[in-house]
């Protein structure tokens, strides 16, 4: 899996086979197709792998905050690091695209890596629900619903048109629409 990860990082997105990454790890097919039934498998396992470190990340992000409307803050600022930080996404812009693509034949794994990270937002959703703070009928689906705007903009960003002149502009005007979509105060999370 690591090999894997590798490849796909060098490579940049641009797909990779079981060749590379068996040579990357010095491994034979045999070797390989004991572990996994296809090159879809392995690129959701690696995503799997991601999406749990990407959850920890996402939860330490959320740790400092004293309310809801804070932890939906930092939940979507350190996601929306993937389309502004080149840091955090040169490491995730390969393995995400190619792992969409891997989902289209299995699906199922790439549902459960989403879930564990929306996992944080939810519970955050839930507690503004419960205290006022946020104006939201159903936590999982308007999680979804915000992943998808953001998941948006990392992808306008990570494209070739998506590279505007003031990046902390169209991070800030992101933060604020998802956060007026839940009908919370965007100064209520500082």
């Amino acid at each position: 899996m690591e090999s894997a990860r590798a490849v796909l990082e060098r490579r940049g997105g641009a797909g990779f086979t079981v060749h590379e990454v068996l040579s990357e790890a010095g491994l034979g097919t045999r070797a390989f197709y004991r572990h996994f039934a296809s090159k879809e498998a392995l690129v959701l396992a690696v995503f799997a792998r991601a999406a749990e470190q990407e959850a920890g990340r996402l939860e330490d992000r959320m740790r400092g905050t004293d309310n809801p409307v804070g932890a939906v803050t930092a939940w979507i600022e350190a996601r929306l690091d993937l389309a502004f930080d080149e840091q955090v996404a040169s490491t995730l812009r390969a393995l995400s695209l190619e792992a969409t693509v891997a989902s289209r034949q299995m699906p199922d794994p790439m549902a459960s890596a989403f879930d564990r990270m929306l996992a944080p937002l939810v519970e955050a959703l839930r507690r503004g629900r419960q205290d006022g703070s946020c104006r939201v009928s159903d936590p999982e689906r308007d999680a979804r619903a915000l992943h998808d705007v953001v998941w948006g903009v990392t992808l306008r960003r990570w494209s070739a048109f998506g590279h505007r002149p003031d990046p902390s502009a169209d991070r800030a005007h992101a933060l604020d629409f998802c956060l007026r979509a839940i009908g919370a105060d965007p100064g209520r999370g500082q």
